[in-house]
């Protein structure tokens, strides 16, 4: 998970790891690079605007060796559709509640029938490195 420094993604995490998924916690486009690649993550949740790059420009980078799947962290001023056309699986608007973001990851690993307009199918994997 890419994020600017706050409690949102240490939250965020401990909900995730709670319901049994690995979570590697950076703040830059160059450390989430790092992490992706050294774990293998099969997928990023990554903030649009970081300190160091866009999330989807990041995104992008690591599709041309890996299978990454990603959602985006965005504010609600968005355009959902386009985060979509451009690559994203999936668009979580924040604030987002720890239910909510792992209701959605259920959503996304195929676990209940129902969809959303904001998700997509991604793989069971998100990283942490530690810092």
């Amino acid at each position: 998970m890419a994020d600017e420094p706050s409690e949102r993604p240490a939250f965020l995490a401990y909900g995730l790891r709670q319901r049994g998924h690995a979570v590697w916690i950076v703040d830059t486009a160059a450390r989430a690079l790092d992490a992706v690649q050294r774990y293998r993550t099969q997928w990023l949740v990554t903030n649009v605007a970081l300190r160091d790059g866009s999330g989807l420009t990041l995104l992008r980078r690591l599709r041309q060796s890996l299978p990454v799947r990603g959602i985006a962290l965005a504010s609600v001023d968005v355009d959902v559709p386009f985060m979509h056309a451009a690559g994203f699986d999936a668009v979580w608007i924040k604030p987002l509640s720890i239910a909510h973001a792992c209701m959605s990851i259920e959503r996304l690993l195929g676990h209940h029938p129902s969809s959303s307009a904001t998700t997509g199918s991604v793989a069971p994997k998100l990283a942490r490195l530690p810092t």
